[in-house]
């Protein structure tokens, strides 16, 4: 089954895309405005975008970049139908990107359709050799580093909630020792698979480095993220992890910030002020969050 955005105002020619491009199994929705399709890619990451040129022209061009912004990221593929947007300056540099001509030719929709999938399948693997930490399968910092840049300019755009979480496992130094590193890489992957499961589907859970993680929480506030973080430790401080014969129950501290009540003025500031919290929830005794 594939995912496909189509993005028109126009809801005449939205029908007709949608009746253009739709196969048995397909999973294609309709965006109406240039805000609601942003909030569809931003949550579900389509395979493919099918984007009518006619809202370039309008006075909602100027919210594209970010649309564009998140397909770059993603590897998105983008069907531009009614006007060649090859040489426009915000379009250059897109990952993958395609014009048809109005009138819709359906056959040759479909046709572009379908190598634009071929070709999506193929940056995905590719993009996951690079993205995903081998050992808890979790993305990697470079991945957590691309998003971070994306949501900073977001909230900073439309003035929304964004948070982010950093935790690191406490004392794990001394269960690597006591146990071993193969223990050790078991604790760090059940503790990740743990943490996944309580997050939501627009959230991000990557490893930053060592046993430290890092979690970007789109459109949530410091309330937000502090129940979410407080639910993540008590989850990892209930659990044993066991390989073999072996179990030990490992606890977390956590680090939280949140824009807009935080006032960082960089994406480096931002980091930085989440790992000094981190820290100070270590120095009051580990396994506890600090938010402020």
């Amino acid at each position: 089954m594939s995912r496909v955005l189509i993005l028109s105002e126009d809801a005449d020619l939205s029908e007709d895309l949608s009746r253009s491009v739709t196969e048995d199994g397909d999973d294609v929705t309709n965006a109406r405005s240039v805000s609601e399709g942003r909030e569809y890619l931003t949550e579900k990451l389509p395979q493919l975008l099918v984007l009518d040129g006619k809202i370039r022209q309008t006075e909602t061009a100027n919210e594209l970049q970010p649309v564009f912004d998140i397909c770059r990221s993603a590897d998105i593929p983008i069907i531009v139908v009614g006007e060649d947007p090859r040489q426009k300056r915000e379009a250059s540099d897109l990952i993958v990107i395609d014009w048809v001509a109005a009138p819709l030719q359906q056959a040759e929709l479909l046709h572009r359709k379908h190598l634009f999938l071929q070709l999506k399948q193929r940056l995905d693997q590719l993009r996951s050799q690079a993205v995903i930490d081998q050992l808890t399968g979790k993305y990697n910092r470079r991945y957590l580093e691309e998003q971070l840049a994306i949501r900073w300019e977001e909230a900073k755009r439309y003035e929304t909630a964004l948070s982010l979480v950093l935790f690191d496992l406490d004392h794990f130094k001394n269960a690597n020792d006591t146990f071993g590193h193969v223990f050790g890489d078991a604790v760090l992957r059940q503790t990740a698979d743990l943490v996944q499961q309580q997050l939501r589907k627009e959230d991000v859970l990557a490893r930053y480095g060592g046993e430290e993680f890092a979690m970007i929480l789109p459109h949530t506030d410091r309330l937000g993220a502090a129940i979410l973080a407080e639910r993540v430790r008590e989850a990892v401080a209930g659990n044993a992890c066991v390989s073999g014969e072996l179990s030990v129950t490992v606890t977390i501290s956590v680090g939280v910030v949140s824009l807009p009540i935080d006032a960082v003025k960089t994406i480096e500031e931002f980091v930085e002020l989440t790992d000094r919290r981190m820290y100070q929830a270590k120095r009051n005794g580990r396994n506890q969050t600090t938010f402020e």
